[in-house]
């Protein structure tokens, strides 16, 4: 859609006449270099154009004639638009082709997406509605943030005056057209595009959107409620105090069974074999047995002393 004017003309015929085409830069000749080139350009750019509103046009100064870029100025300014939304809008240059001398004039190095996947992108999948919606997309290269660009409104103008005032920011910003950037998105972050198309409105200003909402209860059921739940709490200490007691008489006893099993169950340690001592070194011991009136009993005592395995031993009766 071309931008009219307040008369309803097409802007396209408001175009100054004898305006050139838009060609490639000129070749070097006469022994300077395209570099130099540009520099005796921007030496020499007019007033309207080296201010802030013209910037992002210095790189078609070579291609355009200047009547041309005033009249996208003038009209930028109007519609609040960056310079090259006016030309591109009006058909004079494409985005591709204005991107490509832009990325020459400040270069900035573009950017296709063919070898960017889902994990070169640190935005979370409900960031990539903004990041579609502001045309800048954050990409990690090598270890190294870069941020990628697509210029709409006035964003072509902003970072061109960045650039000359940041030369160093460079390696960091590439540009790219709103239709890759666009096709990035939406294969690596779809289904979060479709939900922010499908429930944004519902979720950002609920009272536009016509979705079901859930019906508020009264104030005085909600007050209910929470004074329900709170006599509850109160009133449960007392009536589980038994039940807790119990359990715990239970799981004491059912403890103390499970420990005699564990002791019963257990196998014993066996104790080392002790080697027999020399019967010169055992010790000399005397056992005294006390009898009084029992006559019958002194015979099987004897023979069980008799049969202790131990040497040198006798016995001696005595009787008083």
């Amino acid at each position: 859609m071309a931008f009219t004017d307040h008369g309803g003309r097409d802007a396209e015929r408001r175009q100054p006449r004898g305006h050139r085409a838009l060609r490639p830069p000129p070749a070097a000749n006469g022994g300077r270099d395209r570099r130099h080139d540009l520099a005796l350009a921007d030496s020499a750019t007019p007033d309207w154009l080296s201010d802030d509103p013209g910037i992002e046009l210095q790189c078609l100064q070579h291609a355009l004639s200047p009547g041309l870029l005033q009249a996208a100025v003038q009209r930028a300014t109007e519609l609040g638009i960056g310079a090259d939304q006016v030309l591109i809008q009006w058909g004079v240059i494409d985005e591709a082709t204005y991107l490509r001398q832009l990325s020459a004039h400040t270069g900035l190095a573009t950017e296709s997406f063919a070898q960017i996947d889902r994990a070169d992108s640190p935005l979370a999948d409900h960031q990539i509605p903004h990041a579609a919606a502001s045309g800048i997309v954050p990409l990690r290269h090598r270890g190294r943030l870069i941020w990628t660009l697509a210029p709409r409104q006035r964003a072509a103008r902003a970072l061109c005056q960045l650039v000359a005032d940041y030369p160093e920011v460079r390696p960091h910003a590439r540009l790219a057209s709103a239709e890759t950037l666009q096709r990035f998105l939406l294969q690596q972050g779809g289904h979060a595009l479709a939900d922010a198309a499908t429930q944004g409105l519902r979720q950002r200003h609920p009272e536009l959107s016509a979705a079901p909402r859930a019906v508020k209860a009264a104030i005085w059921l909600q007050r209910a409620r929470r004074g329900g739940g709170v006599l509850a709490l109160a009133l449960l200490p007392p009536l589980i105090a038994g039940d807790a007691f119990s359990l715990m008489l239970a799981l004491w006893f059912l403890g103390f069974v499970a420990l005699r099993l564990t002791g019963s169950l257990w196998p014993r340690r066996r104790l080392p074999r002790r080697s027999r001592r020399p019967d010169d070194q055992l010790p000399v011991y005397s056992v005294v047995a006390a009898l009084y009136r029992e006559a019958t009993s002194v015979a099987p005592l004897l023979q069980a002393i008799h049969a202790l395995d131990y040497p040198a031993l006798g016995s001696k009766c005595t009787k008083r």
